[in-house]
């Protein structure tokens, strides 16, 4: 929720900062080459912690230096020790819970349409859906720290050169994806706990069944819950559940509707169970959790 009480949902890179970011001289607009870059030292002086949750239009990653961050990244609240990159796609909902106070490295923001650009559907799908935290050794940190701080410095150009700063970029990537390993070939395991994660996100509202998910796979209820397991770490029931609540603390965040509203708009059976279930898995109410967010707001 903003201050002026209307719900928040997706956020542009221009809102997170006017919303979270203490500094109104901060650049809050892409180049022309749809890429922002930041020191991460001096923004996270800036920063107003807890965030609450909401989903980025854009994409971006941090590369942790030096320091530790607490995040949750769609399902799952992360601690993330330096050093580490964190990719985060646009879409996929997510809240900076602490940055600690020693916290450096870089932060790179760029479009959908660049990211397209530069690469594959496939790098695509294995740089950002299968584990968004890639821990890093000393030398390929150094690697990374040294890449960005050459895009910072390009940015800070008086004219940014496109045919510097987008190879950089790119280049910046596909190390991250052979670092990670994720420049090698998926697992069927592995491609069916994607394309279930991806439905999920697209059907999670009116579809809570395991069968709808094994059948749009074609496959049995068992090995989807399988390939989710091994995965995913959880079952197709409980992941499908977690991303209908996860989307609920957004809904929360609209002071002008209900809590029996939003367990409808969700499709849960009935207000008394959502209530149940937000608490199992955040152990706290739904009304706790909107009190939480005046609080942070306040």
């Amino acid at each position: 929720m903003s201050k002026s009480g209307q719900p928040i949902k997706h956020f542009s890179s221009s809102e997170y900062i006017r919303l979270f970011i203490n500094d109104s001289h901060t650049n809050s607009g892409f180049n022309h080459s749809g890429v922002q870059v930041y020191d991460y030292e001096e923004l996270s002086k800036k920063l107003k912690t807890p965030t609450p949750v909401f989903r980025p239009d854009y994409n971006f990653l941090i590369f942790l230096k030096q320091g530790e961050v607490c995040k949750q990244i769609g399902t799952e609240v992360k601690k993330i020790k330096a050093p580490a990159v964190i990719v985060i796609n646009a879409g996929l909902v997510i809240s900076l819970k602490e940055v600690s106070a020693d916290a450096q490295g870089n932060v790179v923001v760029f479009e959908n349409e660049l990211l397209n650009n530069i690469l594959s559907k496939n790098a695509l799908i294995k740089l950002f859906d299968i584990d968004p935290v890639i821990p890093l050794d000393e030398k390929s940190s150094a690697t990374i720290a040294a890449l960005g701080a050459l895009l910072l410095e390009e940015q800070q150009e008086p004219k940014t050169d496109t045919t510097v700063f987008i190879p950089l970029l790119q280049a910046l990537l596909q190390k991250l994806l052979i670092l990670s390993g994720k420049n090698e070939v998926l697992s069927p395991v592995q491609l069916i706990a994607l394309k279930f994660k991806t439905l999920v996100y697209q059907h999670y509202l009116r579809e809570k069944n395991v069968s709808f998910y094994a059948n749009e796979l074609a496959i049995s209820e068992n090995y989807l819950n399988r390939c989710s397991q091994m995965v995913l770490n959880k079952s197709v029931k409980k992941f499908i559940i977690e991303v209908s609540i996860l989307q609920s603390q957004i809904l929360l965040q609209d002071m002008g509707k209900s809590i029996a509203e939003i367990s409808h708009e969700l499709n849960f059976e009935d207000p008394s169970y959502f209530s149940r279930i937000f608490k199992k898995i955040n152990s706290i109410t739904p009304v706790e959790y909107r009190k939480r967010i005046i609080n942070d707001l306040s």
